[in-house]
Formats: C-alpha cells, sequence, structure tokens
C-alpha cells in the first residue's frame, strides 16, 4: 500500500536527486523530506534542471560476486 503525505519543505537551499530508467527519488530538508516517483518512458529522455547549480554523477551498476559453498 502506498502512503501519501504532504509535507512543505522549510527552505531548500540543497536537494539531491537519483533518477534511473524507471524512478526518481528526491531529497530535501538533509534528507527529512522525500520524494519519490514512477515512471516509464520509451525512446532517449532528457532531465532539464533550470533555476539553479547542478552535479552530474553517473552511477555504475553495483555487481556482486557471491560464491555459496556447500
Amino acid at each position: 500500500q502506498t502512503r501519501r503525505a504532504i509535507r512543505q519543505v522549510k527552505r531548500a537551499h540543497e536537494a539531491r536527486l537519483f533518477v534511473d530508467h524507471s524512478s526518481i527519488e528526491i531529497f530535501a530538508d538533509e534528507g527529512l523530506t522525500v520524494f519519490t516517483g514512477r515512471f516509464f518512458l520509451t525512446g532517449d529522455w532528457t532531465l532539464t534542471v533550470n533555476g539553479t547549480s547542478a552535479e552530474y554523477y553517473e552511477l555504475q551498476p553495483l555487481v556482486l560476486d557471491i560464491k555459496k559453498e556447500y
């Protein structure tokens, strides 16, 4: 079940956005306020940020090499 709530962000001097192929998470108020969304796009897409500065980091997939011993 999805829980929805409204909380006003006091003053977001910094926000962190995490975007992948089907979701976006936005963290504000030093992580006290979190917005999460799901989307399903086809083809190429672009994220545009207006009115502020941004840094872009391309995340690499996490690969675990787990060997089971029996």
